[in-house]
């Protein structure tokens, strides 16, 4: 697949998926510098083999490796590891786990310096695996759980919509046709836990439609209300990425 226009005027439903996915593997096999820069190679081997008895400290130990990542890499990282994230959910249907695809993926992003010695490089396999399945499980964990929030909530309001609805037509009513003062109290308080559960749900609904349709999406490894750093460079946090087309 060659483009050569923007990428808003390709349709690339025009082809098969292997393809697109081939290409793209492609693109980060060829950059001139492996996403996860050789400089932290290292760096992301070491947070890698990070074992305690805290589940999360490796991916904490990657995550902190990712912050000292330049601007478009950590953008790219991001739609990378929220795409993984996305396949793996479906993974009784795929099979492709955050383990199988971390093992297809990270000789693409994470690769050793030419310098290294061939058997060394072998040898760092395993940790190149766990490291980017390492990412893909955190976003994994984040996309769930906003998927899981969202349907709690919605079920949430409908139900009271729904109670509330039922109250005002049920034969609560007196014969003058008014509620009485408990009732009132009733529907008063279901009136403001509805209004709550709706705010919310409003609150919640950009991360749903990130998680449907990835205009809108979170970056663990681009937020740095996130992760710590450690240089002062690179403090802006409006971030983008810009690709040459031509």
């Amino acid at each position: 697949v060659e483009i050569t226009a923007g990428p808003d005027d390709v349709d690339f439903s025009a082809y098969p998926i292997h393809v697109l996915a081939s290409t793209f593997k492609c693109f980060l096999r060829e950059m001139p510098e492996p996403l996860l820069r050789y400089d932290l190679y290292d760096r992301f081997l070491r947070a890698a083999a990070t074992t305690t008895a805290d589940g999360g400290a490796r991916a904490r130990a990657v995550r902190d490796v990712a912050a000292r990542l330049p601007a478009p890499n950590r953008s790219l990282l991001d739609r990378l590891a929220y795409h993984l994230a996305r396949v793996a959910h479906h993974a009784d249907a795929n099979r492709m786990p955050a383990g199988n695809l971390a093992v297809v993926f990270a000789p693409c992003v994470l690769r050793p310096p030419a310098h290294r010695p061939a058997q060394e490089s072998l040898q760092d396999v395993g940790k190149q695996t766990a490291c980017l399945e390492a990412i893909i499980d955190e976003q994994l964990r984040a996309y769930e759980r906003t998927l899981d929030e969202f349907i709690t909530l919605e079920s949430a309001t409908a139900a009271t919509q729904v109670k509330l609805t039922n109250l005002r037509s049920s034969r609560m009513l007196t014969d003058e046709g008014t509620f009485s003062l408990e009732d009132v109290g009733e529907i008063e308080n279901l009136e403001a836990n509805r209004s709550l559960l709706e705010e919310t749900l409003a609150a919640l609904e950009p991360r749903l439609r990130a998680i449907s349709s990835e205009d809108e999406i979170a970056c663990p490894y681009n937020d740095s209300r996130r992760v710590s750093r450690d240089t002062d460079d690179d403090t802006d946090d409006n971030y983008s990425v810009t690709f040459d087309l031509s």
